[in-house]
């Protein structure tokens, strides 16, 4: 409706007329159904689920062009009494124009207007791939068919990166020998402050549990701060699965 009554199609905001920014947005917005009911029902998102989610991006796009086609009126004169959709969608695209800083250029013309429509339909399929592959992503306990809830976020700043990275090691071995509880402190005592201020060095762990059967899952990574925030550095990811009933730590403080 924001098109209908200003003209402006949200959707075809683009960066520098390459990055379709708007489609991916409005791609990943008609993929939001499917992200919610996943979550609602705790269902894991397959292959076919995707190819639903395309689909479902795709359908925007065209409602996207449908809407303003239905309530457009010229001289008293409803155009869907005249013309079909698919006439209509070939007359817009090709006289498809693009505008810089409030200054609007010429008409693209067929094959370049075809061009900008194909990379928009793209962005409205990235939005909806994008929307499955972060489902994909979430911690999800298949034993009990449930996606884990995030229990517990810990992060750890500092600016000296020889003992950050010797402490990581030693983190990473009290993982190994399932000493998780220790790991889990020992990333707390020693791997720096809390307070982020003059530091451009972050350790995070995030951990998430399974409601129904108390399984964790652990997720562990290094940031460092750039122009652009905080980055992070893929090589120092750990993720792993952890089931507390067997964490060495406390069958060793329980041992006489």
């Amino acid at each position: 409706m924001f098109e209908v009554s200003t003209g402006i199609p949200l959707y075809s905001f683009t960066f520098f007329f390459i990055l379709p920014v708007g489609a991916i947005f409005a791609g990943i917005m008609a993929a939001s159904g499917y992200y919610f009911g996943a979550i609602t029902f705790h269902q894991k998102p397959a292959g076919g689920v995707a190819l639903n989610m395309v689909i479902a991006a795709i359908g925007a796009y065209l409602l996207a062009h449908y809407i303003p086609y239905n309530a457009l009126i010229v001289e008293g004169i409803q155009i869907k009494d005249k013309v079909s959709f698919f006439q209509y969608l070939d007359v817009r695209i090709q006289h498809t124009t693009l505008s810089y800083k409030g200054r609007a250029g010429g008409e693209l013309g067929g094959i370049f207007g075809y061009l900008y429509a194909l990379l928009q339909l793209t962005g409205f399929s990235l939005g909806g791939l994008g929307v499955f592959g972060f489902l994909h992503a979430l911690p999800y306990c298949k034993k009990c068919s449930e996606y884990l809830k995030k229990i517990n976020t810990q992060d750890r700043y500092t600016s000296e990166g020889e003992p950050l990275f010797e402490n990581v090691e030693h983190f990473a071995k009290l993982l190994n020998e399932h000493k998780y509880r220790q790991a889990i402190k020992n990333h707390a005592d020693r791997m720096g402050v809390a307070n982020s201020k003059g530091h451009h060095l972050r350790t995070r762990i995030t951990i998430h549990k399974c409601q129904t059967c108390t399984i964790n899952h652990l997720d562990f990574e290094i940031a460092r701060l750039g122009e652009n925030g905080w980055q992070d550095i893929p090589q120092s990811q750990i993720k792993l699965w952890i089931d507390p009933r067997k964490d060495a730590t406390v069958k060793e403080s329980a041992s006489p």
